[in-house]
């Protein structure tokens, strides 16, 4: 059990934590990245596929789809356990790599290039790691964090960024915590849930994964009513209907016998009622959209402006 909540843990603190906080260059490229990664977070993996490839018919070499595009493609073969694409990932890894060296050359965009480049080295590493490949993988990671790091030296607002750098402070502190007692080994636990905190507090998108990783390390805390509390897990089952990721953990901790029986049918029975209730019905002249869908590629050429 405690192998595969790392595991688990690897794609759930990874996923979505790249998601940046700066200034953005297009808002509508923006506005459909979301809807790429919404889309993955709901498991509808043909749906973010054809979202991000249609961002890459219309930007110019824009790191953001083709990392995206690598997160979703990612949790689907973890999701199924097949791994034919493995050479598309690590192909849309380097476009991403690739595409970040511009940006880190213009001072505006710096911090975001360098956070782009920072999270697809990590994910990478994630990767491998979780292939069990782990000279690569610790190689990869530890370049991606430095990277990360380097964002909070040039912004220390970017608070997206506090979300990697945190949880790589805290499992990295928990895996060596039998040999912190020695000088040059910190335990740095307690600094990484402080960040993770910030990143839930002041992140501009990162909110739901930060609560998410915060969830695995109360879970390996022990702290399995602070893990279930509406704050956390039930809340955000509630606010992401069908969204797989916080229901797994909410599973994981019933299921494990981690709480009294009455406070798990209490929340169970809290958390099935708020998503069973019929969402609200959105109208035309609430939006200013058509109601009927549109196709990714439709909604790109009718919202960007090129």
């Amino acid at each position: 059990m405690k192998k595969a909540f790392y595991h688990i843990f690897i794609l759930f603190t990874t996923l979505f934590y790249f998601i940046p906080s700066g200034n953005l260059i297009c808002d509508e490229i923006d506005d459909f990245t979301h809807r790429g990664i919404k889309a993955t977070m709901l498991q509808n993996y043909k749906l973010a596929f054809e979202t991000f490839d249609s961002l890459k018919l219309f930007t110019n070499d824009d790191p953001r789809p083709y990392f995206y595009h690598a997160a979703a493609l990612q949790a689907s073969m973890m999701d199924f356990e097949d791994y034919k694409e493995e050479e598309l990932f690590f192909e849309l890894i380097r476009q991403t790599v690739k595409n970040t060296e511009p940006w880190i050359k213009i001072d505006s965009l710096k911090a975001m290039g360098f956070f782009f480049k920072g999270a697809a080295l990590s994910y990478k590493g994630f990767y491998y790691a979780q292939k069990k490949e782990y000279l690569k993988g610790l190689r990869d990671i530890v370049t991606g964090i430095k990277l990360l790091q380097k964002v909070i030296r040039l912004d220390s607002t970017y608070y997206d960024a506090y979300l990697g750098i945190g949880s790589y402070k805290y499992w990295r502190s928990r895996l060596t915590q039998f040999i912190n007692w020695l000088p040059l080994v910190e335990d740095q636990r307690l600094e990484g849930i402080v960040m993770i905190e910030k990143a839930i507090q002041f992140g501009r998108y990162g909110e739901d994964v930060a609560l998410n990783s915060l969830i695995w390390i109360e879970m390996d805390r022990g702290n399995f009513e602070r893990a279930i509390a509406p704050r956390c897990c039930c809340q955000r089952t509630r606010n992401e209907s069908g969204c797989f990721f916080f229901f797994f953990c909410f599973v994981v901790i019933v299921v494990s016998d981690r709480l009294p029986v009455r406070v798990a049918i209490v929340r169970w029975v809290g958390m099935l009622g708020a998503s069973i209730l019929p969402k609200p019905t959105v109208h035309a002249e609430q939006t200013g959209s058509p109601v009927p869908a549109m196709t990714p590629v439709a909604l790109v050429k009718t919202h960007i402006r090129l």
